[in-house]
């Protein structure tokens, strides 16, 4: 079958939540069908890995999207009553190479990754349209919402209506709509019909993500976007609340805070004792095998599942989280994480873990047999298979 594949970002590397996501459906899809990719970009960087996509799919199309352009527009599709989210990730060229694709090929379906990309499938024929909304991304811009003054309070009140509006409007376009976990799905049952939407859990690469023997030093990890403001929010919280406690009972405790893009307000805190702020690193490996605890501070803003929580689970390293962060995942995790939910515990919890190495590694095999048993990606994505009659 051939296959429209629309994606906000290009799917490469999966080095990040909706890459990763996106990159392991279009691979798990290019095994039995012909995958036609169009995508944006936002890094000119990422022009040099249209050339590892071409071996999952047949024809791959990227558009380069200006941030500081996309920001713009989005402030101008806001004060004409739209959605900023898709102004943001509204492109021309990119709508204009999807209808040509449209009118030249027979394409049996069309999956789209995000709501914001919905725009260009809306009106499109195909035998199947899937939309991957992954989260309600209207109900996120209502938290971040909570966080912030006036009047960027005021201005994520208003997207977190229109985007409503436009996610409730887009589902009655599509044959089917995924989601990543079932609190997802209530969230978007508060404001639409959800007899089309699938939970798709996210999953691991349980071969790349190996147990490794943990070192007997005291490193404390986080791993994600660090221009991603509710990675932002809670590795400053931790920073400031937690680690000094953990210090204070541990002094040699170290806390490398992992991943791309840092903002000014991340790379601040390495000026902390024992804070090290690295950026992007090629291969996370080389820091999960000097890790003795991960930590997942989600204290005000959780959404979908972690898939850093899930990624050092499957490396066997003993995780501490929030119950908002761990509510994603089914009830036989509970054993296998620490859950804290103020900065003193999540403070006391890391400690012990730190102390007892024999307890640490219970939880870090318990955690990887977790992994293995819910989130392995070709189980949880054979549901694909069956929408589109392939399977």
């Amino acid at each position: 079958m051939k296959i429209l594949f629309l994606c906000h970002r290009i799917p490469y590397p999966p080095n990040k939540r909706d890459k990763l996501r996106a990159f392991y459906i279009l691979k798990h899809l290019s095994k039995n069908n012909e995958i036609y990719l169009v995508s944006l970009y936002d890094d000119k960087k990422d022009k040099r890995h249209e050339t590892a996509l071409r071996k999952y799919c047949r024809e791959v199309h990227i558009f380069y999207a200006n941030p500081l352009f996309s920001k713009l527009k989005a402030f101008f599709w806001l004060l004409l009553f739209r959605s900023a989210t898709a102004g943001y990730f509204y492109s021309g060229r990119l709508g204009k190479k999807t209808r040509q694709l449209a009118r030249e090929r027979s394409f049996g379906a069309v999956f789209v990754c995000s709501s914001s990309m919905a725009q260009y499938a809306a009106d499109l024929r195909a035998g199947i349209k899937i939309i991957d909304f992954v989260d309600c991304d209207s109900a996120k811009w209502g938290q971040y919402g909570a966080f912030h003054p006036f009047p960027a309070s005021l201005i994520f009140a208003l997207e977190t209506r229109r985007l409503s509006a436009y996610e409730k409007n887009v589902i009655g376009k599509f044959d089917h709509a995924l989601v990543t976990t079932d609190m997802e799905k209530r969230r978007f049952s508060e404001f639409v019909r959800i007899d089309k939407f699938t939970v798709v859990e996210n999953g691991v690469d349980v071969n790349f993500f190996r147990p490794i023997e943990q070192a007997s030093g005291n490193k404390i990890i986080f791993t994600g976007a660090m221009d991603y403001f509710a990675n932002v929010d809670g590795v400053i919280i931790f920073c400031r609340k937690a680690l000094p406690l953990i210090r204070r009972e541990v002094p040699g405790a170290d806390f490398y805070i992992i991943g791309p893009n840092p903002v000014r307000a991340i790379r601040s805190l390495a000026a902390i004792p024992g804070v090290h702020v690295t950026g992007f690193v090629e291969d996370l490996r080389n820091y999960f095998g000097k890790a003795s605890v991960c930590v997942v501070p989600s204290f005000r803003i959780a959404a979908g599942i972690q898939n850093k929580m899930l990624e050092a689970m499957a490396s066997a390293i003993p995780v501490v989280t929030t119950s908002a962060a761990a509510s994603s995942l089914k009830a036989a995790a509970y054993s296998c994480i620490s859950i804290a939910d103020s900065a003193e515990e999540f403070a006391r919890r890391t400690i012990t873990l730190l102390r007892d190495r024999e307890l640490a590694g219970r939880m870090g095999h318990s955690g990887r047999r977790y992994v293995e048993a819910y989130h392995d990606w070709g189980r949880n994505l054979s549901v694909l298979d069956k929408m589109l009659g392939t399977g």
